[in-house]
């Protein structure tokens, strides 16, 4: 009994061994990624600053998914706040106490959006700017104007902690950095015509992949695991719905046959989208690989 005891215990005392250089080692490799400094060029970009552009840029900011995460008015919220994931805040955007707008140029907003980078070097983690890696400078720029004139508001929020499980999650390649996501050769402005075409259509699906997954089939969002549905050509998608059942649905939020889409799905952003981007998007929507569920 003895020696079985004394087994048992260099087991336990083995687990806890290679339990603490686990630790240690998502710790070191996590630290290495959270430091790592990218350097990239931004694109250049003149702004003009008038009520129009305003107007436009707070139309994009709101239809491009901005305030999904940065709240309405730009002040940011604490986009996750779990013990095992961690603090992680999408910043308050403004000039406010707490505001990244108090020292952000127009370059470091190019950057954080096409590069995922903060003006640090250090990437930012769970922003899409693998979505926008490439921008027509027609959006970019009202966009930026809008950013850069947004009303100050005071909201202090926490410094990005991320918790042992987000560590591990971004060492082993399941919550990558937003840095880490994207070609920074190739990011920049690029030339798309705007209208209901589905090459336009496929530039604006952009906002719809980060939920939907990249085939458009749906996925499970942490970290409340909501499941999002499929949006593919294919009958259990939308295969059957019409352009003129589409665009109700992304203005009113109710499905063709009547069903009410959930709050996690932002159709109040999407809906303002004008009718041009809606068809272009339904055109797309409808060439895409039809997955059943």
């Amino acid at each position: 009994m003895k020696r079985l005891l004394q087994i048992v215990g260099l087991i336990i005392v083995g687990l806890i061994i290679l339990l603490i250089v686990v630790i240690g080692f998502v710790f070191a490799q996590s630290n290495a990624k959270f430091n790592k400094i990218w350097e990239v060029d931004v694109a250049s970009l003149d702004i003009v600053i008038d009520d129009d552009t305003l107007a436009e840029g707070e139309r994009l900011f709101v239809t491009r998914g901005c305030g999904d995460c940065h709240s309405e008015n730009g002040a940011g919220t604490l986009f996750i706040d779990d013990p095992a994931l961690g603090q992680i805040p999408a910043p308050n955007l403004t000039s406010g106490e707490g505001g990244v707008g108090q020292f952000y140029t127009t370059e470091d907003y190019i950057r954080a959006i096409q590069h995922g980078i903060r003006p640090d070097g250090t990437s930012l983690m769970i922003m899409p700017s693998e979505d926008w890696q490439q921008m027509r400078a027609e959006e970019l720029s009202p966009l930026l104007a809008y950013l850069l004139n947004l009303e100050p508001v005071d909201n202090v929020l926490p410094d990005r902690q991320p918790g042992p499980i987000g560590r591990a999650l971004v060492v082993f390649g399941e919550l990558p950095l937003a840095a880490e996501l994207i070609d920074h050769d190739t990011a920049g402005l690029i030339e798309v015509e705007y209208g209901a075409s589905v090459e336009f259509g496929e530039y604006i699906a952009r906002n719809c992949s980060g939920c939907h997954g990249a085939d458009f089939s749906g996925s499970v969002l942490p970290p409340e695991n909501i499941e999002t549905p499929n949006i593919t050509s294919h009958e259990d998608g939308i295969g059957t719905w019409s352009l003129e059942e589409f665009i109700p649905a992304m203005q009113t939020g109710v499905t063709p046959d009547g069903r009410q889409l959930s709050d996690a799905m932002p159709w109040r952003g999407f809906g303002q989208m004008t009718p041009e981007e809606l068809e272009g998007l339904y055109l797309y929507l409808q060439t895409t690989e039809p997955v059943a569920e």
